[in-house]
């Protein structure tokens, strides 16, 4: 599971590199988890907030790192 989403957020990391969309939105990672809370049982909201948004964190560090391969390769 975890390597093919990170396969999807190259995939997203791209699109938002073509249309010069930032990496990150606020707006749409507290959507993200606000609308899915209601999925998960109350004991483990916390926990769920903290999973979540450590993934949109290693997502964004992981877009970065191909938004500096990509730069890189424009150089050259």
């Amino acid at each position: 599971l975890f390597s093919k989403r990170m396969s999807l957020v190259n995939e997203i990391g791209t699109i938002k590199r073509n249309n010069n969309i930032k990496i990150t939105d606020k707006n749409r990672e507290q959507f993200i988890i606000s609308n899915n809370l209601m999925f998960v049982s109350e004991k483990y909201q916390q926990y769920y907030k903290e999973f979540i948004t450590n993934l949109i964190a290693i997502g964004k560090k992981v877009e970065k790192k191909e938004n500096n391969n990509e730069n890189s390769k424009i150089q050259k």
